[in-house]
């Protein structure tokens, strides 16, 4: 709901997101559903400060949450409902049911992520780079 001086303008771009993108500006959003490893490729091109919403299906949540440029900061559940975000106990994420690390080599032969104790619908990360 908030309000922004200026009209959001949305870009969407129909090519591979490993390909050097041809853009001029930083985004502030970024999103990755069910679309590989977007956060590694993508994060180039968000701001500062900037978010990225990922889902989990192919390790994408998982990969943001073990590179060092990304924070977590609140999830997303989806009921029969409604949406419910959250961005407390943010540590009950990223347990997983089968006690093993998680790592980038593992999520790249795989391909998809892992289980998790506590899971959401998507995971909101904060871009701290650049």
């Amino acid at each position: 709901n908030k309000q922004y001086a200026q009209p959001s303008r949305y870009t969407f771009l129909k090519q591979n997101y490993d390909t050097a993108l041809d853009i001029d500006d930083d985004f502030d959003l970024l999103l990755s559903q069910y679309a590989g490893f977007v956060s590694q490729a993508g994060k180039q091109y968000l701001k500062k400060g900037g978010i990225f919403v990922a889902n989990n299906s192919h390790g994408d949540a998982t990969m943001a949450h073990l590179d060092k440029d990304f924070k977590l900061i609140a999830v997303a559940k989806h009921t029969k409902q409604a949406w419910r975000l959250s961005e407390e106990k943010l540590e009950q994420y990223f347990i997983r049911k089968d006690r093993q690390n998680d790592s980038k080599k593992e999520l790249l032969k795989t391909g998809k992520g892992p289980g998790y104790v506590t899971s959401a619908t998507c995971y909101i990360f904060q871009y701290k780079g650049k």
